[in-house]
């Protein structure tokens, strides 16, 4: 295998490693891309007036933010950011039809997904006819997964019994990714279930025709083609090792003592992923840990669909870990929905990578 650097030792590739499916290439992340992250200051911040009731949100286009609201009868509204007004309520909380228990969201190109995995039901609203709200229903969804989206007519889910530690002794030869139709359940009492340790958003480019795992706790990002087939991994730059216990009583893994956050969001656009990056562990014994906020600000990461590293930087005033990436109308623009360290105040923060 040969090893060779680039950006000065920011990033080693390995290329020809043997994969679950084939040849890919190993991209490794070094410390040097914390040292040398760019530090951005927001050149625009949007604050909401009635703020006490959202906690993330998602732009669009520029214009738009869909939030997730808490503490009121429904669950999603639709604000403009040059008006500041709450243009929609929809999603209302309820068993009744186009209605949601416990909403999960992403945005998928020019797509709210909305999965309610107390339901099973996924929905799709089209941004593009943003201010008008459409609500359709995607289909149902029992098939177990923690992270699912609309994928060429059917489902793309994130396989809850993919999972491989060489220091456990655990392989159980799964793929990553798994298309369904929601109909299957995939429940199998004999190999290792990791729902509960592995887990983070899926992204989809319709246009590249590529999709990418991005992992939550191990720094880590899978990026595959459109046969499912994983061409790209992206590892670090966290050097610390995830440790797991398999409970004696189930086959359920569960994370041991100390919890580790690598990745807190992540977004893309047809150019580029961007990735929200903390690299820190929490000790779950420890009753003086803050699970809300990092001790710095977080890093915004850059990578393109072939895994090929960009670029580093460190978000000002960036250190909630219930912050949400958005991408802006052009490659560049990111958006930061996030809780003010000190106050919790709620605000869309605009940072424009193309300025340095």
């Amino acid at each position: 295998m040969r090893k060779f650097s680039i950006f000065l030792l920011a990033v080693i590739v390995a290329s020809g490693c043997v994969g679950e499916t084939g040849m890919i290439d190993e991209v490794v992340l070094t410390e040097k891309i914390i040292a040398d992250g760019v530090s951005l200051q927001a050149d625009s911040v949007f604050q909401f007036k009635d703020s006490v009731f959202q906690w993330k949100a998602w732009v669009y286009d520029d214009r738009y933010a869909v939030c997730a609201i808490q503490g009121e009868t429904y669950s999603t509204a639709l604000y403009d950011l040059e008006s500041g007004a709450r243009l929609h309520e929809f999603l209302y909380f309820g068993n009744g039809p186009k209605e949601v228990i416990f909403p999960s969201y992403s945005l998928q190109n020019d797509t709210l997904v909305i999965h309610d995995k107390s339901r099973n039901i996924i929905y799709q609203v089209p941004c593009c006819r943003f201010p008008d709200i459409e609500v359709e229903e995607a289909g149902k969804m029992e098939a177990l997964s923690i992270s699912t989206i609309p994928y060429k007519g059917g489902f793309l889910a994130l396989n809850p019994y993919w999972f491989k530690n060489d220091r456990m002794g655990i392989d159980n030869k799964e793929p990553m990714l798994y298309l369904t139709d929601g109909k299957e359940t995939r429940y199998n009492s004999k190999k290792t279930l990791a729902i509960n340790v592995v887990q983070g958003p899926l992204l989809y480019s319709d246009v590249k025709d590529r999709v990418a795992f991005v992992n939550t706790s191990e720094a880590c990002v899978s990026i595959f083609d459109g046969n499912l087939e994983k061409v790209a991994e992206v590892s670090g730059p966290a050097d610390y090792e995830v440790q797991y216990i398999q409970h004696k009583t189930s086959n359920e893994l569960s994370f041991y003592q100390e919890l580790a956050t690598s990745y807190v969001s992540a977004a893309s656009d047809n150019d580029f992923i961007y990735l929200l990056y903390e690299g820190a562990v929490r000790d779950s014994y420890d009753d003086a840990v803050d699970w809300d906020f990092s001790s710095e600000n977080l890093y915004l990461f850059v990578l393109d669909w072939n895994g090929t590293f960009i670029e580093s930087y460190v978000l000002d005033g960036i250190r909630s870990l219930h912050s949400v990436l958005s991408v802006g109308a052009e490659p560049g623009i990111i958006y930061v929905s996030t809780l003010e360290y000190g106050t919790e105040d709620f605000a869309i923060k605009r940072f424009n990578l193309n300025k340095r």
